[in-house]
């Protein structure tokens, strides 16, 4: 069964079901109690209450993949624009970057702030919350992050090589 949210048009109106707008909804995901959804757009980081439908802006601006952590207390979100990986803590939404340097792009593996991205996409955590994934789009690779920590490793994909070869 599908069923209505929130949104009702294009926009960044935060508001009560169809009240609210979204501007090129992306990735979501959905809090582990089920309680809430966190969805990427080009307005930034919405929070939905699924119990009223309440749309919220958490943090503004373009925003890419979203991944809520074991315990629903931060989500890891992908700026892509600004090349970095950002905590943010729930429900307060305050937002810290991670890894990657803001607006500062490349590939390099490190801790936090040394560590570099290229266009950041899809986010993942892993159940125990020990690490996460990072798609980094424009350097064709995946990345592991550990949590907490911050250290930043090349998992799979060569730097700037597309292609669909295992291995």
């Amino acid at each position: 069964q599908v069923s209505f949210v929130a949104g009702g048009g294009g926009g960044c109106t935060d508001g009560v079901g169809t009240v609210a707008r979204f501007n090129f909804p992306g990735q979501s995901a959905v809090s582990h109690d089920g309680s809430f959804a966190l969805v990427t757009d080009a307005c930034g980081l919405r929070h939905i209450d699924l119990s009223t439908g309440t749309v919220t802006t958490l943090v503004a601006g373009l925003t890419g993949g979203v991944a809520i952590a074991p315990g629903d207390s931060y989500a890891l979100v992908a700026f892509p624009n600004a090349h970095t990986v950002n905590l943010v803590t729930l429900p307060g939404g305050a937002n810290v970057v991670l890894a990657g340097t803001a607006f500062s792009s490349g590939s390099a593996d490190g801790v936090g702030a040394t560590a570099r991205f290229n266009s950041p996409g899809g986010v993942a955590i892993s159940a125990d919350g020990s690490f996460a994934l990072v798609s980094d789009t424009n350097n064709q690779t995946v990345r592991r992050v550990s949590l907490p920590g911050a250290t930043v490793t090349t998992l799979a994909g060569a730097v700037g090589q597309a292609g669909f070869a295992d291995g």
